[in-house]
This record gives C-alpha cells, sequence and structure tokens, in this order.
C-alpha cells in the first residue's frame, strides 16, 4: 500500500470517529517474533496486532491529521520528489543510449 493510499484510509476512519493508532511494521514483526508466531496468515496477523495494540495500551500515541495546509504541502512535496526522479532516470536513459550510439529515435 503505498503512503497516499495509508493517509487517505487513515484520514476517512478519523472522519468516522474512529481513534487511530499507527505504528511501524519493523515493530509489529518483532512483537510477532516475540509471540513466536511462525507462521504467518491473516488469522495470526490479526491476532497480533490485537495483542500489539493491548500491549501498548499504556504507552500508546493517537495519531491526528495534519491541518489540510501542511497535508497539501506534503502532497506537492511527494510529488515533485517523484518527477525529479522521474526526470533523472531519463536523462540516464538518455546518456546511456548517447554512451552506446543508439538509434537517432530512441
Amino acid at each position: 500500500m503505498n503512503r497516499e493510499d495509508h493517509e487517505s484510509i487513515v484520514l476517512y476512519l478519523y472522519s468516522m470517529g474512529f481513534s487511530i493508532f499507527t505504528s511501524t511494521s519493523g515493530k509489529g514483526k518483532k512483537f510477532s517474533q516475540a509471540l513466536g508466531l511462525i507462521h504467518k496468515t491473516d488469522k495470526s496477523d490479526s491476532f497480533m496486532l490485537a495483542r500489539y495494540g493491548a500491549a501498548q495500551n499504556e504507552h500508546i500515541h493517537l495519531w491526528k491529521p495534519d491541518n489540510a495546509k501542511i497535508r497539501d504541502i506534503k502532497t506537492l512535496i511527494r510529488r515533485l520528489s517523484a518527477l525529479e526522479k522521474d526526470c533523472l532516470r531519463e536523462h540516464n536513459q538518455l546518456e546511456a543510449s548517447e554512451i552506446s550510439d543508439a538509434h537517432d529515435r530512441v
């Protein structure tokens, strides 16, 4: 799931009145290993996530969205970064075609 999809889902759930707790996948994985869960299935993942959430009860920090202007700026920054990567990739491909003496149409 990409970042935009994740943010859209979290914003929707938040707007519907849900309390949102987010964590990194690495922390969840380490917790799962500590529980000794070896087989990764949807059922074991849901069990582990429920246990992980319950264990975090004392240290929980609920997610709150940034204001709309900050979200817009973050979206624009992500888009700019993607365009810069695209531009660099195209530049590298052009340079490689010039070095390899590829056909002019390439």
